[in-house]
C-alpha cells in the first residue's frame, strides 16, 4: 500500500469513528442522496472543521467532509527515522528549522509538543503510567484498541488550562504528543485529540 493511499485510510478510519453514530441515522430519521443526516450528522465537527471557511457541510458526503476536513482543519507529521505518523490540528505552526517540535496556536492560548524517542525496548507501559502519577497526582488514563496509544488527561500547568498527554510505545521509540490548551475551549480541543489518537501509525506497532 503506498503512502499516500495509506494516509487516506487512516483519515477515513478516524473520521469514521468520530462520526459514528453521527453519520447514520436513527430510527425513524431519513437521509439524503449523499448518504448524509439531513439535520445535520456532521454537527459534532462543525467547529473544527472551521465551517466559515469550507461553507454549509449539509449535503456533502463522507468523501467531501474528509477532503474538507484534510484541507482545513488538519495538518500531517510524519517522523521518518520512526516512520511515525499523525494528523495534528492545522491551528498549529511548526517553525521547520528548531531543533524541537513544539508550536503555539495561532492566537497563542494552546500548545503542542511531539517528541521521538529511542526506546529500545527498556520502558513498559506501568512504568511510564507511574512515572506520569508522581508529576499529576490526578488523571484518567485510557488505551486506544486500535493501535495502542495510551491517553492521559489531567489539568495543564495553569488553573484554567487543561493537559493531554499521548503516548504511543513500539519496540524501538517512544513518541509522545503533549497537548494544553484553555479549558473555556475544552470541547474543541478534545475533537482535535480524538483524530490525533486514532490516526497515529507507526512501522513498528508492538505496544510493548
Amino acid at each position: 500500500m503506498n503512502i499516500v493511499l495509506h494516509r487516506l485510510t487512516v483519515l477515513l478510519t478516524a473520521l469514521c469513528l468520530l462520526l459514528w453514530p453521527a453519520a447514520c441515522p436513527a430510527e425513524g430519521e431519513t437521509t439524503n442522496e449523499t448518504g448524509t443526516v439531513e439535520d445535520g450528522g456532521y454537527l459534532e465537527i462543525e467547529e473544527l472543521l472551521g465551517v466559515s471557511g469550507i461553507g454549509d457541510l449539509e449535503g456533502l458526503n463522507l468523501e467531501d467532509v474528509t477532503a474538507a476536513l484534510e484541507n482545513e482543519a488538519l495538518a500531517e507529521y510524519y517522523h521518518s527515522e520512526s516512520g511515525f505518523f499523525m494528523l495534528y490540528p492545522a491551528l498549529f505552526r511548526f517553525d521547520e528549522d528548531a531543533a524541537e517540535a513544539a508550536a503555539l496556536s495561532e492566537d497563542g492560548s494552546a500548545r503542542l509538543e511531539i517528541s521521538n524517542e529511542r526506546r529500545d525496548g527498556k520502558l513498559t507501559e506501568d512504568q511510564l503510567t507511574e512515572a506520569f502519577r508522581l508529576e499529576h497526582p490526578t488523571f484518567t488514563l485510557n488505551k486506544n484498541e486500535m493501535n495502542g496509544c495510551l491517553r492521559l488527561d489531567c489539568d495543564g500547568p495553569a488553573e484554567d488550562q487543561a493537559e493531554v498527554d499521548l503516548y504511543l510505545m513500539t519496540e524501538s521509540w517512544l513518541h509522545h504528543v503533549r497537548m494544553i490548551f484553555p479549558k473555556s475551549r475544552q470541547e474543541s480541543f478534545l475533537l482535535y485529540v480524538d483524530f490525533m489518537v486514532n490516526s497515529m501509525t507507526a512501522e513498528e506497532t508492538d505496544a510493548g
